[in-house]
């Protein structure tokens, strides 16, 4: 019967290979040189001292290799956990639901499209239609993550109006305007397309 991986089991066997490619890999060479120059001037030390007792003696030539060690295992279980936070961090962050809102005013944010107006003509009391346009805004939602953002949903809150030298007038709205009939669901990799009522143009 198939089990599933151990996370444990799997973060020691990352250790276990760090710990070799740091034994024979490029960091092996400064290890080994600051190893030998401490373990050298340890017996230096350890034999030139007549005054220390034996055991220091022996735990003078010893620390050295100790140390080493440490450095050895301290060394690969910091790389180990330092790249799997990395990686934790990354599907964390693809994880989290994140939303996007474009408007190209240049592309098809605006479209226009032809339509017939109708109008009262108050002597025959009969109505009249004229070739007009109409024009409509669209914006686009687009999912950051890779996971669906749900339930979302559009709310027109300002509106302002640009006059001929440029500058914008916010226009009194009494309420927010609700864009949508229900709730919008964003797949990964599929905008979803949200457009406004049309404006009747002459």
């Amino acid at each position: 019967m198939a089990t599933e991986p151990n996370d444990a089991r799997i973060f020691w066997r990352l250790v276990g290979r760090a710990f070799g490619e740091t034994m024979t890999g490029r960091h092996s060479a400064p290890y080994a040189i600051s190893s030998g120059v401490v373990s050298v001037a340890s017996v230096i030390l350890a034999v030139s001292v007549d005054s220390l007792p034996i055991i220091w003696r022996i735990g003078l030539v010893a620390a050295p290799f100790l140390l080493s060690l440490l450095a050895y295992f301290v060394f690969p279980v910091y790389i180990v956990w330092k790249e799997e936070r990395n990686e934790r961090m990354i599907l964390a962050d693809r994880l989290t639901p994140k939303l996007r809102l474009d408007f190209d005013a240049n592309g098809d944010g605006i479209i226009l499209t032809p339509i017939k107006i109708q109008e009262m003509d108050l002597l025959s009391s009969r109505p009249s239609f004229t070739d007009g346009y109409g024009a409509y805004i669209r914006i686009r939602l687009t999912a950051l993550s890779d996971v669906t953002v749900r339930s979302c949903s559009v709310f027109l809150t300002n509106i302002e109006k640009q006059d001929k030298t440029g500058i914008f007038t916010p226009i009194r709205m009494p309420q927010n305007h609700r864009l949508t009939t229900g709730y919008v669901d964003v797949l990964p990799r599929v905008p979803q397309t949200v457009d406004f009522p049309y404006l009747r143009l002459q």
